[in-house]
């Protein structure tokens, strides 16, 4: 990915921080279970969102920067919302 990060943390780190819940989440915006791209709304808070990946169907506590948190809470608010692309929403292309 990035060199100049290589350079600083050296290969064995970003491959760990690559791997992690978060970067794959808020950065790349796939499900670090299966690398599905496509997730559900639940609940949300203030700037936090409750997401259930569309692959998987394991449901985090999203809310950039901080680290995800993988929860469980009641399936009914997700099913009644539409599919989103994680990324988009990351980018800022729909809200």
């Amino acid at each position: 990915m990035f060199k100049w990060l290589r350079n600083i943390f050296g290969s064995s780190k970003l491959a760990e921080i690559e791997n992690s819940i978060a970067y794959k989440l808020n950065v790349r915006g796939i499900c670090p279970n299966c690398g599905c791209d496509a997730f559900n709304k639940g609940p949300s808070g203030g700037m936090s969102l409750n997401i259930r990946c569309s692959g998987c169907g394991t449901k985090y506590w999203f809310a950039p920067p901080f680290t995800p948190e993988i929860i469980d809470n009641d399936d009914r608010s997700y099913n009644l919302s539409k599919t989103f692309i994680l990324k988009k929403f990351i980018d800022g292309e729909y809200v």
